[in-house]
């Protein structure tokens, strides 16, 4: 809410009793997640990662921030003039960090909002919206009927709704879990 509305101001109010089943859930959690950010910022100082993966060396034109963004030419404006199209920015909902797609897009040069969302997992422009599954995902939304209710509530929220199923390269498409 606060990345939709800036200018307005929010204050949040934890209402629970003391030494309570919920504030002992909500310390519970707080403690994990504090735990979490701490082992991941621990593994992150221990990563071997490749060089040439990495995306650091400058070889690869299409991994370097900073540069020129992408152009569009029309020749509906004077003649087919190359138009700028200002910075790439791609909101992204929090929960999808756990996936590497947000980091390949970072590494692509087009920066990353993190928000968490309640339609969609990434939204593009304002008229488009991506939901990300995963095969087995996509298995257990079907079973279960989210699927229609996550693409009912994005084709009512944006004009073009897209769904991203993803799988792993070296396996077989299939909708059948192994």
């Amino acid at each position: 809410y606060k990345a939709g509305h800036p200018g307005k101001q929010l204050r949040v109010y934890f209402l629970m009793y003391d030494s309570s089943v919920e504030e002992q859930k909500y310390l519970t959690s707080l403690r994990k997640e504090k735990e979490a950010f701490q082992q991941l910022i621990h593994q992150k100082g221990h990563m071997l990662v490749p060089a040439d993966r990495e995306g650091r060396n400058n070889d690869n034109v299409h991994l370097k921030r900073g540069e020129p963004q992408a152009m569009t030419s029309t020749s509906r404006k004077a003649g087919g003039r190359v138009e700028d199209i200002g910075p790439q920015m791609i909101v992204v909902d929090m929960r999808e960090f756990r996936s590497s797609l947000p980091s390949l897009i970072h590494k692509r040069g087009i920066d990353i909002v993190p928000v968490t969302l309640e339609v969609g997992d990434y939204v593009l422009t304002p008229e488009i919206c991506i939901e990300r599954k995963s095969i087995s995902d996509l298995i257990g939304s079907l079973n279960s009927g989210r699927l229609y209710n996550q693409a009912t509530a994005m084709a009512r929220c944006y004009k073009r709704p897209i769904l991203l199923i993803e799988f792993e390269e070296g396996k077989p498409f299939s909708l059948q879990s192994s």
